[in-house]
């Protein structure tokens, strides 16, 4: 690992192998650590000035659960979850969705992008942005330019980190902290 590939941890794909498990890791003003947000809102997300996550899709949610071996809520609970961790943070919130997503997460609005060219929806809260975007890549770009820190608590891989000058992330899968800090945080 090192040099931030491209790694996307995708319930697609099978799970990189060789991962060690880890719970926590902080370097550099940056926090990676194992949590499952159906557990509510953490003090920590207060740090954030901003939410960014590409959530699992329902198809995917049972899968990441497995992996992690943590079962908290069914689908439509873990959407309620996020949608009640975002109201408390009540702060510019972005989030990656399925059209099957956005009546229960509720956005203030969606814009439409592509996820690895799929079409699918970023919903907005709490912020106006300006711009057309084609893919979530444009979408990370741009934001990345008006938020200094970001919070993913579905971060997997850490794909979505790199476009960020700092970030506060965690999942359920303690590989996936792992890979967090090995490959953006130097964890040796």
């Amino acid at each position: 690992m090192g040099g931030r590939r491209m790694i996307y941890h995708s319930a697609l794909q099978e799970e990189l192998s060789n991962l060690k498990e880890l719970d926590s890791y902080q370097s550099n003003g940056n926090t990676v650590f194992q949590y499952d947000i159906n557990n509510g809102y953490n003090d920590i997300f207060d740090k954030a000035d901003c939410i960014y996550i590409e959530p699992a899709w329902r198809d995917g949610y049972y899968k990441f659960a497995k992996r992690a071996g943590v079962f908290n809520a069914e689908f439509n609970d873990y959407l309620d979850n996020i949608r009640e961790v975002i109201v408390k943070f009540n702060k510019p919130s972005f989030v990656v969705m399925g059209k099957h997503m956005i009546k229960r997460l509720a956005p203030d609005y969606t814009i439409q992008i592509k996820l690895h060219g799929y079409g699918c929806y970023v919903g907005v809260y709490n912020s106006n942005i300006n711009g057309e975007f084609k893919t979530n890549y444009d979408f990370m770009e741009y934001i990345s330019t008006k938020f200094n820190k970001v919070l993913d608590f579905c971060c997997g891989y850490g794909n979505t980190l790199k476009y960020f000058k700092s970030f506060i992330a965690c999942d359920i899968n303690k590989k996936c902290v792992y890979c967090v800090a090995k490959e953006y945080m130097r964890y040796e």
